[in-house]
């Protein structure tokens, strides 16, 4: 989506004659980073991520219940 706004912006400048209009192979050096590297990357990142074990809490709640404070003056967020 961010691609085919960045392409018809850019193409609305590059009929305008613009000279800020980015170079056609800069879209597609762009373009093959992002379909070859950042995809993989994530799909292989979820992957090892969901094989990895859980990981424990190395500490023990207390099953008593603490009140909470109010909330002074300065903690309250400002309308």
């Amino acid at each position: 989506l961010i691609f085919l706004i960045l392409f018809i912006l850019n193409s609305i400048l590059w009929i305008n004659n613009t000279s800020a209009v980015i170079p056609f192979t800069t879209f597609l050096e762009l373009f093959v980073l992002w379909f070859f590297i950042s995809i993989p990357s994530v799909f292989g990142g979820a992957y090892f991520g969901y094989k990895y074990p859980m990981l424990e809490n190395p500490i023990q709640t207390n099953q008593i219940q603490r009140q909470i404070p109010k909330k002074t003056l300065f903690t309250k967020p400002l309308i």
